[in-house]
């Protein structure tokens, strides 16, 4: 609900009972990049031959990739940087405390 894709690039396959999530299957893929997935030098595997192989997206997704906000936890603590909101509202609400003082 409340979200469109372009018909000409996306097709909605599956919507969960309740409509919390939604399967698009990427469609008019160029020749390029399917020739790309399927040059086994392209791929990243554990071992040579192996079939676990990570993913990876071709050259021409790049500028798209680039832009991406990847998913973190709500608490991720090994994560450097700034805290995060929650953790913020949290610390308040305990006024500075820690848990088990």
């Amino acid at each position: 609900p409340g979200v469109s894709l372009d018909p000409r690039y996306f097709e909605e396959v599956h919507t969960t009972r309740y409509g919390k999530m939604r399967i698009f299957k990427v469609v008019n893929v160029s020749q390029e990049s399917k020739a790309w997935i399927a040059d086994p030098k392209n791929r990243i595997c554990d071992a040579p031959g192996s079939w676990y192989c990570v993913g990876q997206f071709p050259p021409a997704l790049d500028k798209l990739i680039a832009m991406r906000k990847s998913f973190a936890q709500v608490e991720d603590f090994n994560k450097a940087g700034e805290k995060s909101a929650y953790t913020r509202m949290v610390e308040r609400e305990r006024g500075g405390k820690t848990q088990g003082s």
